[in-house]
This record gives structure tokens, sequence and C-alpha cells, in this order.
């Protein structure tokens, strides 16, 4: 039973507003459509693991002035950018677009609240009593000092969840690195070129390269230590990361999210945005500077690059391929990596011997689906790994690991042995490290 007085919300009426709010794009929530769902599909359909609308709370008949809440809705949590769609691990719904008004997200928790009702029941009138009612003309006047304290204990906190979760005694929480705010990305690339620097000391432990050979001489697969020995691994470089610039976390990659299109991934964004390549103005100055003609890269200022060969590619359409070789190349790479040091030039997402990986070799991608099958594996032998070294391997130790190992590192176009006639045996010619 609704509360008194309140506006009965229909189905249609949500879907519209759904509709209106993502602008007909179904990504906007999860590649659902969520204006075309019937009552019976919303309450079916889960997102992020919860269910899209839950009215189990509804059993208990509630009054006018006592609304239970909405047990755990996936729609209502989204809309309202509440956890786990606080950024933390998903954006706020709709995805990509403005968020709801406060009324428009009160509309649909109470059509939520009042059991997510196909259609208005008939109308209804409550009286109330005239004893019900009091009236008062008097008047009495706050003053500001009197609630100052009040107001600053209770204020709305304007930082991110994670700066405070710490500031209270909390854990700092890994986040989706595509809900991450800019200044916590500019924050992440800020520690990663610190990383490069130390590569000047090679001694030092901390330093970019030699973080990587840990896992380039030492890693553990094919046994029960994958997945542990990674966890430590990459507890380390965090710690290494917050010596750097404390409060910084690792963030992590939900490739199944739809801006990546799981089921065409080469039309999607390949690698998350903040890891990709770019130019900004100050590094038109600087290439300038360096004998490379900058007017027609202008258009380049800005546009995301998953790999230097794409990148390269630009620049010979533009300004001839004389600017891609030797030293120019140097420089172009040199502004790259100071405009975004999470980008990497080793790195060449997607490009395997002229196809991707779902299309070249017997790997996919990684799909929602597949998480979910080898979430409901029973044992962790079988999920993890056995007790036998490269012999006893995990299903999560191949895909997604092996997948988006190939996916993200990807073989240099243009190095020798990377010709589709190339045996797997040539592929590390296409990378050259320094001494």
């Amino acid at each position: 039973m609704a509360h008194q007085g309140a506006t009965i919300f229909r189905l249609a009426e949500i879907q519209q507003l759904l509709e209106k709010a993502a602008g007909g794009d179904p990504t906007a929530y999860g590649g659902l459509p969520l204006w075309t769902f019937s009552r019976e599909r919303f309450l079916t359909t889960k997102l992020g693991g919860l269910p899209l609308v839950s009215v189990a709370a509804q059993k208990q008949k509630h009054s006018c002035c006592c609304s239970p809440e909405p047990a755990a809705s996936a729609l209502l949590l989204g809309v309202r950018g509440e956890q786990p769609f606080d950024g933390s691990q998903y954006p706020r719904l709709p995805w990509g677009h403005a968020p709801l008004s406060a009324e428009e997200t009160e509309s649909i928790g109470d059509w939520i609240a009042d059991g997510a009702p196909d259609a208005e029941p008939p109308s209804q009138e409550y009286r109330l009593p005239s004893r019900d009612w009091t009236q008062s003309s008097e008047m009495q006047e706050v003053q500001p000092a009197a609630v100052a304290d009040v107001v600053e204990a209770f204020a709305e906190y304007q930082g991110s969840a994670n700066e405070y979760r710490y500031q209270h005694g909390e854990l700092r929480q890994r986040m989706n690195i595509d809900c991450m705010l800019p200044d916590q990305v500019e924050k992440l690339r800020y520690a990663f070129a610190r990383l490069y620097e130390l590569n000047d000391w090679p001694e030092d432990a901390r330093s970019y390269n030699n973080i990587a050979l840990i896992h380039q001489n030492h890693c553990q697969h094919g046994w029960e230590r994958f997945l542990p020995w990674h966890r430590i691994y990459l507890y380390e470089l965090e710690q290494v990361i917050q010596d750097l610039c404390p409060g910084v976390t690792l963030p992590y990659w939900d490739w199944t999210m739809p801006q990546y299109r799981p089921s065409q991934p080469e039309k999607g964004e390949i690698i998350p945005p903040a890891l990709q390549a770019f130019l900004v103005s100050a590094s038109l100055e600087f290439l300038k500077a360096h004998g490379i003609p900058t007017d027609a890269l202008k258009p380049m200022v800005g546009e995301r690059y998953p790999s230097q060969a794409r990148f390269f590619a630009e620049v010979t359409r533009l300004i001839g391929a004389e600017y891609t070789k030797g030293a120019y190349r140097e420089r172009f790479l040199d502004a790259l990596l100071a405009a975004n040091p999470l980008w990497y030039p080793l790195r060449y997402p997607a490009e395997f011997q002229g196809k991707t990986i779902n299309t070249k070799i017997h790997y996919h991608y990684p799909t929602v689906e597949d998480m979910a099958q080898i979430m409901s594996l029973r044992t962790f032998r079988d999920f993890g790994g056995g007790s036998y070294y490269d012999d006893a391997f995990g299903f999560l130790d191949q895909n997604p690991h092996n997948t988006m190992h190939i996916w993200t590192g990807g073989m240099n176009p243009d190095a020798p042995g990377s010709a589709p006639t190339s045996t797997v045996r040539d592929r590390n010619q296409s990378v050259k490290v320094a001494g």
C-alpha cells in the first residue's frame, strides 16, 4: 500500500524516464534497454551482481510516516550513485550521461517502494480527522552560530570515497579505473612518472624496470601459487607507489563494461582511456622546438590512441612518414610519456599479426558469462590451480589471465618477426630494453 497522498508511478512512466535519461542508449545501463523491460524482467534481471529491482521488502505494509527501504535494488542504487555505483566499482547510472534529477530519482524509489506496479491502482481517498491537524502562528529565529557545529558535522562530504575512508581509519579501496575522478588519475600518473625517473639508478629496487623484472623473472603460473604470488606482487608495487605518492591505490580494469564491447572488442575502447596515448598543447610546443611541423598535428591534441602504431599511422597521414622515424620518433615518444605516464610504448593492445587475438588464435575476449562460470567453480584446484608446478593450471590462469596479457601487450606490427608467417619463437624480436 502506498503512503497517503503520494503519486503512484506506473511502469510506463518509469520506462519513459529511463529512456530519456539514457538518450535511448542501452550501454548506459550495462547494455540493458530498460525502457523495453516488463515488470517481470525488471524483477528477474541483475546488474552488477545485484537484483535490478527488488520488492522483497514490500511484504510488510507501511504507513504514511514510515516506508521501508527497497532491498538492494541495483537500479535505485545506480541512479542515486551509491555503492557499488559510487565510482568504486561502477559509475553512476546512466553511464556516460548526466545524472537523474533528485525528483526523477525519487520517482524511481517511490515506484520500487510501491511494489513496482505495472499500472496505477484505483484511486483512493484518505481522510484525516481534524484533531490530527495543528496550527501555529509563532515563528522562532535560529541563530546560525548555534548550529554551525552541527552543520559542519553533518555536511555532505565533497572528497572521494577513498579519502573519506582513509581519514576515518578504514581501508582504502581499489577503484575501477574508468570510475576514477580526473584528479585521482593525475595522482596515479604522477606516481608512475616518479617510478620511471628511478630507472636512472639501476640499483634502486623501487624503479619501474626493477619491479617489472620481478614479474618477468619470477612470476608463478600453472599452480596454486598463481593467485597469492600476484596479489603480493601488486601489493609490493602499490607500497612503492605510496612511498612516492601517499594515498594512491592501484586501480583495476573491468573489461566487461559496455564501452569495451565484449562481443566485438576490437570496435570498443580496446584499453581504458586513462592508459591511452594522447598529446596536449604543451606537447606541440615541445615537438616544434625539435623541428617537427605541428600545425597539421593540432587535430590530434586530446585524441586518444591505444598504441604507438595507431598514433604514428595518424602522424604519417598528417605530416608524412619521415617524422615517424629516428630522432623524430624518439621525441614523439618523449612527448607522449610526458603527457600520460600511464601509457607505455611497448604495449600494442589488440594488435596481433594484423588481427586481434579473438580473431587470430583460439583465445576469445573474456565475457561476463566466462567470469560467472569461473566464479561458480566449487574447488580452488579448478579455480586457482593445484599443487604441481607448471602442470596444474586453474581456469582463471588461462582465460582471462592469458587472454588479457596477449590483448594488452599485443605484438609490434613494425618489428621483425611480427609478420603473419613468423613463429611464436620470434616474438621477442619486437621488444628491446636498453642494456
